[in-house]
Formats: C-alpha cells, sequence, structure tokens
C-alpha cells in the first residue's frame, strides 16, 4: 500500500523522504501536550492595562503578565518569603526598588529581594511578567508605596 504524504517526516537538507515510525515519540505532539496543561487567565482589567495569570504545568505557581497601559503605575507591594524576578516583555518602565530608581526596557531584567517595597511606572505601553513571589505574599501591600501607586493613577 502505497503512504500518503502525512505518513512521512522530510529529513532537513534531505532529498528524500522517509517512513515515520508511528512507535516514535514525536516532539511537537509532546510539546502541544504540555500547553494544553498550560493557561492564562485574565483576572483583573481596569483603566490602567490588564493582569493575567499563566499557572499550570510548570516549576513556578504562577506567573504575571501586567499590560500596562501608559502613565499608569502597578504594585506598591512587599514580599516577605521570596524574591521576585521580573522581565519587560515590551514597552518601558520606571522600577522603584526600595529607594532605587531604575528605568528598564524591553529584555531588561532585574531581580525584587524579598522584603524591599516596589512598585513600577508604564512610561509607554507595556507587558511585564514577574514571578517568584507566590500568591499569599502577593496580598501583602507596603503602605507608603502602595499611596505612591494610588496618586499616580488618581491623577490619570
Amino acid at each position: 500500500m502505497k503512504k500518503s504524504n502525512s505518513q512521512y517526516l522530510f529529513e532537513a537538507g534531505a532529498s528524500k523522504k522517509r517512513p515515520i515510525d508511528a512507535k516514535a515519540k514525536n516532539p511537537f505532539v509532546e510539546k502541544s501536550k504540555k500547553e494544553e496543561k498550560m493557561r492564562l487567565e485574565e483576572i483583573h482589567a481596569d483603566a490602567r492595562g490588564k493582569i493575567n495569570l499563566l499557572t499550570g504545568d510548570m516549576k513556578l505557581d504562577e506567573i504575571t503578565v501586567f499590560t500596562t497601559n501608559a502613565g499608569y503605575a502597578r504594585g506598591g507591594c512587599i514580599h516577605e518569603i521570596n524574591d521576585e524576578y521580573t522581565v519587560i516583555i515590551e514597552g518601558e518602565v520606571l522600577y522603584c526598588i526600595g529607594d532605587k530608581y531604575s528605568i528598564l526596557k524591553k529584555g531588561d531584567s532585574c531581580i525584587i529581594p524579598k522584603l524591599t517595597p516596589h512598585y513600577f511606572l508604564s512610561i509607554t505601553d507595556s507587558i511585564v511578567l514577574e514571578w517568584g513571589a507566590i500568591p499569599i505574599e502577593k496580598l501583602k501591600k507596603h503602605a507608603k508605596y502602595r499611596q505612591i501607586v494610588d496618586n499616580i493613577n488618581a491623577g490619570k
């Protein structure tokens, strides 16, 4: 019986095709199965933008995905158990970590040490990922820094 084109695998740089071994693991199928175990869920949306959580089959509890409109601030947090890690996916933000300020752009990252209050101001529309702090830690706010965030956002 003749094999259909879908039953052949092309080798990179090869001009001929070889039959697919039906018993061999297909890395594309395996990857697809893993992706199905992950979930991106919108948990909040307002004038500032959106907050999504990426959860699922990974070693972290969750990754927070902030989509923030220019001129708005997020945070005012302090985490007591874990350091927090952040990376800028898109845009430019001003991070305040403790008493230090830093402008981060697409591709930049930083570590926010535990017990350090922090927030960020989105200079342009931005996408920021944060991970490391466990969900229970995210409930605690730092009064002074939270007030700064609220004041920035009230001026919009």
